[in-house]
């Protein structure tokens, strides 16, 4: 009988090692979801979000003198915007043979928990894109209306389009500007949407551009507020702002975010809910589903500013 060779003797014998972490390959930094959810707003239930707006000013307000009219026009300057909730979920569903499979000492991870953790990753990764790039506004669109929707100077939001009012609409800049050599395009959408001491808190923007922003700007670094960098997301500073990088936010696009006006509506009774269902009457099968109800919202569309052709070179 031939003698066995090294390789095939210590297999033989030698446990394989298998780290006992499983690592995420794939999960994206969502630092706008975080930040909205952080500060969410609770609503108990309704067939819509509705969220009163003042429209103008009055119109009985005169300078006069001595017997002149006062007017007794009748104004209307409160109106309404009108958010449609919209449903996700996530559900994960485990053979029960692979979690005896996966029991005991012989269990080098825990089966169950790393599904659970990936089905929490992939709904708030589906979330996160969708609160920035979905257009969806109608109740025949499954998805919620996403911020690059909301952040517009054409779109219509909460129902409302910027002709039907004229200060109903976001800042927008469309013209190519570069960057590379000064920040200017940066600080012009910081300016349009300050109004004395209402400015933006947040801004968010891609990779490359927050690449140009830190070599152009080494000195800005140090001034920057560090609610970003809390949430586990590295923020640069720009007028005392986090600068952050927002893996929705499309190419050459760049956002200030006054967070005062811009809202995370979710259910009080189904706020990323877990519920586990124990064996299906048809099938040796677990299921855990995940379920959330939600609607982003503003009440002050021209707070916020959208630039959608920064270059950096």
């Amino acid at each position: 009988m031939a003698l066995l060779s090294t390789s095939v003797y210590l297999s033989s014998i030698t446990e394989r090692h298998i780290e006992k972490v499983v690592a995420e390959n794939w999960a994206l930094a969502r630092p706008i979801q975080a930040r909205l959810r952080r500060d969410h707003v609770d609503f108990p239930g309704g067939t819509e979000l509705t969220v009163p707006i003042l429209t103008g000013s009055e119109p009985n307000v005169q300078a006069f003198a001595g017997t002149d009219l006062i007017p007794l026009a009748l104004g209307a300057p409160i109106n309404r915007a009108r958010y449609l909730m919209k449903r996700y979920s996530a559900q994960l569903v485990i053979p029960t043979d692979e979690i005896l499979v996966n029991s005991g000492p012989e269990a080098i991870v825990d089966l169950v928990s790393v599904r659970r953790r990936n089905l929490e990753i992939s709904l708030d990764d589906m979330i996160g894109t969708d609160l920035i790039t979905s257009t969806g506004t109608g109740s025949a669109v499954r998805t919620v209306e996403g911020i690059e929707n909301i952040i517009d100077n054409v779109t219509s939001t909460g129902g409302i389009g910027p002709a039907d009012l004229a200060s109903w609409s976001a800042k927008v800049t469309t013209t190519s500007e570069s960057i590379a050599s000064n920040l200017r395009a940066i600080q012009d959408g910081f300016g349009a949407v300050t109004i004395g001491a209402e400015m933006p808190t947040l801004a968010a923007t891609t990779q490359t551009i927050l690449n140009q922003m830190w070599q152009s700007g080494m000195q800005m670094q140090r001034l920057v507020d560090e609610s970003g960098a809390s949430l586990g997301f590295t923020a640069l500073g720009f007028n005392m702002r986090p600068v952050v990088v927002d893996a929705g936010i499309p190419a050459n696009h760049f956002l200030w975010l006054n967070e005062r006006y811009l809202k995370l509506h979710i259910h009080k009774q189904d706020n990323f809910r877990a519920i586990y269902i124990d064996k299906l009457p048809d099938q040796d099968v677990s299921l855990w589903r995940i379920t959330v109800t939600l609607a982003p919202s503003t009440d002050n569309r021209r707070m916020h500013f959208k630039h959608t052709n920064l270059q950096v070179s």
